[in-house]
């Protein structure tokens, strides 16, 4: 028995087009899937511009409403940022299918970009934020007395000597007692947000169907095949993650490291950290709570987690992973913004010197830390831009003294050889640390290119830990002696990919060209064993396929470990 699912095709000025592809009660031909897939991602790259297209108009009424209520932009355009996006690992098949059944029952005139993808709303929220204040310190001497120490800053309640001038002196003083100072509190107003999605069954209500049964089985009916068919994860997945990709820095952000570099007013050991830190724009998702477990580069970094979020690094575990790359031993005290307002000694704005640390903290409420670069200049890692960048900024109110300056870095032990480099530290200026872990120069671009092809051609409704498991296959079979030794053989080996007649038809995307890219370099994984040589659509089963070992799963394909195991 046939049934025909009609969804959108076509969304340009106003104007409705329809597809038909034809689903069976029985199974399709490999070339019927092939048509049903192709049709399937067309209309997902649809529903994305009408996600896209309500998150624009979400985020330009946050913005009014943030004008209109006198609130803190700033503090509340970065709870905005802290959430999580609903559509990054959602199964956009229930999205698309859900769409295709409301028209197909409802006479509503409404199209995609009607319909409410995004909500977003806000608590007024009031928080009390500690204003730095200034105190007297006092050094002891041998006698046991104390003269007059430097003026420091304080930014939480402290417990602080009484001290009295000792009788007959000057210069000396003597302990009394203690006492506590607590600095000023100044309110600040911002909005605390919460995004939403929608779900397919919002959807059908949104069309007057939630209740309509017969519409509600069809739905349900044509998700289950099309599951079968085509990952809706994986679409929505391929749709929002990011990638690594060089950030073009500013002319005058580059002739200012430059002249950081090359100042040795600034401590080598200050040079060095800030050298470290400048190896990740870019290079490094944001990803709330995330942190480092290891010195050095994370080739499993961007890759998909089993909550839906990317993993990265936040702003406070940028901060850590700089010093612990960077070899000094202070790393282990500084995991968090509040660890790092407890340890860390509090200096004023005037005082700020390149690797000092800049702090915006507001209590439980939003916190964040960069690395202070010099003529207002800081690195952080960013929830708004979502990655490391350089850039001037005001945001940090609270100046903490760079930990460990007067030690000088050792090389941490790290499996990335490049980190491994002997650095001088009689070196004016420090070399760069190169985060690539292998060179992409023995490829050709049209290797590269052809990969990518293979990857589109293999998983692009996968995801992207899709896309790099193919591309990890590939490479591992570079390296085994029962596969060919170049990417194009590998390729066009006989039996081994399928339809080899299509690749070099596709258009692989640049987010796929990026990844190929990534993975031949060392830059991302997520298999992390060479010698997972096989992939296939086991339809879920996790068995063995024959000799070949079963290793891991990813959305609808299976992969396996070679005979050598």
């Amino acid at each position: 028995m046939y049934y025909t699912i009609k969804y959108t095709a076509l969304l340009l000025s106003g104007m409705i087009g329809f597809m038909s592809v034809p689903l069976q009660s029985k199974a399709l031909t490999k070339a019927e899937q092939e048509e049903f897939k192709k049709n399937v991602i067309a209309a997902s790259e649809l529903l994305q511009k009408a996600i896209d297209k309500s998150k624009e108009k979400a985020v330009a009424d946050l913005k009014e409403g943030i004008t209109g209520d006198d609130l803190n932009y700033q503090l509340t355009m970065m709870s905005f940022d802290n959430q999580k996006d609903p559509y990054v690992s959602c199964d956009y098949n229930e999205l698309i299918f859900a769409y295709a059944t409301a028209k197909e029952y409802s006479d509503s005139m409404d199209t995609l970009y009607n319909l409410p993808f995004y909500t977003v709303e806000y608590e007024k929220t009031k928080i009390d934020q500690y204003v730095p204040k200034l105190i007297q310190t006092y050094e002891e001497t041998e006698d046991g007395f104390y003269t007059l120490g430097d003026k420091e800053y304080i930014d939480q309640p402290t417990k602080v000597p009484i001290m009295m001038k000792q009788s007959g002196s000057v210069t000396k003083y003597e302990k009394t007692g203690e006492r506590l100072v607590t600095p000023q509190k100044k309110e600040i107003l911002y909005g605390k947000v919460t995004v939403k999605g929608i779900t397919g069954e919002d959807i059908l209500g949104y069309f007057g169907l939630a209740e309509n049964q017969k519409a509600l089985n069809d739905y349900h009916k044509k998700l289950v095949q099309a599951d079968s068919i085509v990952s809706g994860v994986g679409l929505s997945q391929a749709l929002n993650i990011k990638v690594p990709s060089i950030i073009e820095l500013s002319e005058e952000v580059k002739q200012h490291f430059e002249e950081l570099f090359a100042d040795e007013e600034v401590s080598y050991t200050r040079r060095y950290v800030i050298s470290v830190a400048r190896q990740l724009i870019g290079r490094v998702p944001y990803e709330w709570g995330g942190k480092s477990n290891k010195a050095g580069y994370d080739s499993s970094w961007w890759t998909l987690q089993a909550n839906g979020k990317q993993k990265g690094l936040d702003c406070s575990g940028f901060v850590q992973w700089v010093f612990r790359t960077s070899g000094l031993s202070c790393w282990k005290d500084i995991p968090s913004t509040q660890q790092i307002l407890k340890t860390a000694s509090t200096i004023s704005k005037e005082k700020l010197i390149p690797g000092d640390l800049g702090l915006l903290n507001n209590g439980n409420a939003i916190n964040h830390v960069g690395i202070y670069l010099g003529d207002g200049y800081w690195i952080h890692c960013s929830s708004g831009k979502g990655t490391v960048v350089a850039e001037k900024t005001e945001m940090f109110t609270i100046f903490k003294r760079m930990p460990s300056e007067d030690e000088i870095p050792t090389l941490p032990e790290t499996e990335n050889e490049t980190f491994a480099d002997t650095i001088s530290e009689t070196e004016a200026r420090p070399l760069y640390i190169d985060y690539m872990l292998e060179d992409t120069e023995e490829y050709m671009e049209e290797d590269i290119y052809l990969l990518a092809q293979l990857i589109y051609n293999e998983a692009h409704s996968e995801g992207l830990n899709g896309w790099i498991a193919v591309a990890e296959v590939v490479k591992n079979r570079l390296k085994s002696s029962e596969f060919p030794s170049t990417i194009r053989d590998v390729i066009y080996q006989e039996g081994q990919f399928s339809d080899s007649d299509r690749i070099e038809k596709n258009v692989p995307t640049q987010d796929e060209l990026l990844v190929a890219k990534s993975v031949l370099s060392g830059q991302m994984q997520i298999l992390g064993n060479d010698n997972v040589l096989f992939f296939r659509n086991a339809h879920g089963s996790k068995s063995d396929w024959g000799d070949y070992k079963w290793f891991m799963e990813i959305n609808h394909h299976a992969f396996y470990l070679g005979n050598s195991v």
